[in-house]
């Protein structure tokens, strides 16, 4: 019994341990991301051009065992006040290398630098904003809007189209990933759902309830975040597809862009270590 104890001890002290490293390791990587999203200055050039803001904290935090085992990344918007402009997702993936995706949420064009030097300059979004058709009234309080929410995210249908092989089916996150209400431009609620293969969001949909005079509307947009094709449905409907990005010619000007971003060194020294290991 004694020496029974002493195992499941030791195993306990173990998983301790590891869950203190893995959150350990979340928060380096969390960090480093953070400082490389800060190099960024991204504003709006139309006849009200304005700084925008990087949300503070990460809107989700996501792997994708998927595709990759060791992957991990967060998902962070660029904001006009509290309204998201701008998405940009940063990934640190095999061997430490790091990809960032940015889309375009709202018409209106950006410049974004980094470093001062000019690096994504999208002029117009790739799904207009529109009315949801055949959609209820707005509800009267959170709660209520919350739940039609739902039961519009359940209306959308999103895939990962994969040539000859199955398309790989998305879903929709149960609890939005943002929400924010903007009343000084008509907005009386508003959120971004994930669609998302494991916990990466492959693709972004908001939802925006209005305010007028014939009682409100609710209106929609969805944004890219995946470099593969894919594809959206609406009540069974084909509503948007997406072509193969890095197969396709690419612009700055793009709603939607992925690209390398850095190296992340703490992957690499991880990597080398065990190299080194295997090879004594």
């Amino acid at each position: 019994m004694r020496v029974e104890l002493v195992f499941i001890f030791i195993l306990v002290a173990c998983s301790v341990v590891r869950a203190e490293e893995a959150e350990t390791n979340k928060q380096q990587r969390l960090d480093f991301i953070r400082t490389t999203l800060a190099r960024f200055e991204v504003e709006t050039v139309d006849d009200t051009a304005k700084q925008l803001t990087l949300s503070v904290e990460p809107a989700l935090w996501y792997t994708n065992p998927v595709r990759s085992a060791t992957g991990t990344g967060a998902t962070f918007f660029w904001l006009d006040g509290v309204r998201p402009v701008a998405a940009v997702s940063a990934s640190i993936r095999d061997s430490g290398r790091v990809f960032r995706e940015t889309s375009l949420l709202q018409d209106v064009p950006l410049r974004a630098t980094r470093d001062g030097k000019l690096v994504w300059s999208p002029k117009r979004i790739a799904k207009p904003w529109a009315i949801l058709p055949d959609a209820p009234q707005p509800g009267k309080n959170d709660p209520q809007r919350l739940i039609q929410m739902r039961a519009i995210v359940r209306r959308f249908e999103a895939r990962l189209l994969k040539g000859d092989m199955e398309p790989g089916e998305l879903r929709a996150l149960s609890r939005p990933i943002y929400r924010y209400t903007d009343p000084a431009v008509g907005i009386v609620d508003g959120v971004v759902f994930g669609l998302v293969e494991a916990t990466d969001p492959e693709a972004l949909l908001l939802l925006e309830a209005h305010a007028d005079d014939a009682g409100g509307s609710w209106q929609y947009t969805i944004a890219r975040m995946t470099s593969r094709p894919s594809e959206v449905r609406l009540d069974g409907r084909e509503l948007w597809e997406t072509d193969a990005y890095w197969k396709n010619p690419r612009s700055k000007e793009d709603p939607y862009m992925e690209a390398y971003d850095s190296q992340y060194e703490a992957d690499v020294i991880e990597v080398r270590g065990q190299e080194s290991e295997v090879s004594r």
